[in-house]
């Protein structure tokens, strides 16, 4: 009984802990003052913005928001593309879990700067 009791106890924890977070609007800096808007990087229409000036800081901003939003994921490959003539980056990655993952990242604020 104290078996179960520990395994539905662990199992409620494990859920509650891994449950997605919608963070959709907020901003937040990556700690060198650059400021990354937060959306889920699911698609064209829900892009992950980067709000950098340059591609060096830029893409930075990128690997930074992939390591907080999927600690220790595996980046597979990057790919520049563009929509409705706006630069986007889409980069692959692998998370902790074993799952493909395409995050979709607004670039139009650094892309071809230097």
């Amino acid at each position: 009984m104290k078996r179960i009791l520990f395994y539905l106890i662990s199992l409620s924890i494990f859920i509650s802990c891994s449950t997605s977070k919608n963070i959709t609007t907020q901003t937040e800096t990556n700690g060198s003052n650059t400021e990354v808007f937060f959306k889920e990087g699911t698609s064209f229409d829900n892009p992950v913005v980067i709000k950098e000036k340059s591609e060096s800081t830029g893409v930075s901003a990128e690997y930074a928001w992939l390591r907080k939003r999927y600690p220790g994921c595996r980046t597979v490959n990057q790919t520049l593309t563009f929509q409705n003539n706006k630069p986007y980056d889409i980069i692959k990655i692998i998370t902790n879990e074993g799952k493909e993952v395409s995050v979709y990242f607004d670039i139009s604020n650094f892309y071809g700067k230097l």
